[in-house]
């Protein structure tokens, strides 16, 4: 995250080695999922942005989030709710909207 707020040559090698796969694989998975029907057609970099930060943001902000609720955003429990709970929110509802 701290990477990704500053232009220059570390970000381009971290893009380009790391991100740009990533966000690829996701946007032809978005791609799948609209042909399939199985989810709206939305700018892929929105989704992916949504999802990157609404999956992440509790587990980067850890500390804060265990004394703001004591909850251990690690805990397995935590995570697999968490996921799912993305997922029904930006997947699950998107899909219901385009119905």
């Amino acid at each position: 995250m701290q990477e990704s707020k500053q232009a220059g040559d570390r970000l381009d090698w971290m893009v380009e080695t790391h991100v740009r796969p990533l966000y690829e694989n996701a946007v032809a998975t978005f791609e799948r999922l609209v042909a399939r029907g199985e989810l709206a057609q939305v700018t892929p970099a929105h989704l992916y942005y949504l999802l990157t930060g609404a999956g992440a943001t509790v587990f980067v902000m850890a500390p804060e989030c265990q004394r703001l609720t004591g909850i251990d955003p690690f805990a397995p429990e935590f995570v697999a709710a968490h996921a799912d709970l993305v997922v029904d929110l930006l997947i699950r509802a998107t899909t219901k909207e385009s119905r």
